[in-house]
């Protein structure tokens, strides 16, 4: 009848929007066995998604990662956390191992009992890579080196900050770039920043 095809059309939809979605949505029992994945799951791991359902969601996890996802699932499960955010490995099909962001909170039925737990896996791995190759470059090079947000506070400096500036990386993060200027240049330093940002220039040098 017209409900039925209406609700299954609804179903298509919901499951089109759900398979299109570039980070993994899952759901897990709580017995920790999976019970609902969608297809970004096979991209990330290159398993099939019927034949993961059911399986314990640890057995995909790194083994070097499985206590510390167990012990933070299991906080979850005791109500002592409404959720948890961690960063934890898993294997690929092909044996590769994948770095991600998960993000996972309870569900109750009807009942107000807690039923499952579902969350969130993001692919982080490129990042990872990236970050730490960056890092061993910055932290070898003698010249400052640092990231610097829209707003020009720092979110990166380069342990050689503190031959420059005298002050330690910690001391560094969160304050402005000018912070760092004399005070009659500031002006000038923040205008060229700013312009340099909205104008995506990544190859302007600034001599101080």
């Amino acid at each position: 009848n017209k409900a039925n095809a209406e609700l299954h059309a609804l179903n298509n939809s919901y499951q089109r929007v759900i398979n299109g979605i570039q980070d993994v949505i899952f759901e897990i029992d709580l017995n920790k066995h999976l019970t609902f994945i969608n297809n970004a799951w096979n991209t990330l791991l290159g398993f099939k998604v019927e034949e993961s359902l059911g399986k314990n969601f640890q057995d995909f996890v790194h083994p070097d990662d499985r206590l510390n996802y167990n012990a933070l699932i299991d906080e979850v499960v005791l109500g002592m956390k409404k959720n948890c955010k961690c960063v934890v490995r898993f294997i690929t099909s092909s044996g590769n191992i994948k770095t991600t962001n998960m993000v996972a909170e309870f569900s109750y039925d009807q009942s107000s009992q807690l039923s499952s737990i579902s969350g969130t896996i993001r692919d982080i791995t490129q990042e990872i890579v990236t970050r730490d190759r960056y890092e061993m470059l910055a932290n070898n090079v003698s010249d400052l080196v640092c990231v610097i947000a829209p707003d020009l506070k720092f979110v990166y400096v380069s342990p050689s900050v503190k031959n420059v500036t005298g002050h330690s990386p910690e001391k560094i993060i969160g304050f402005e770039f000018t912070d760092l200027v004399e005070y009659n240049e500031r002006k000038d330093v923040r205008e060229f920043l700013r312009f340099s940002v909205r104008d995506k220039d990544n190859s302007r040098v600034i001599e101080h």
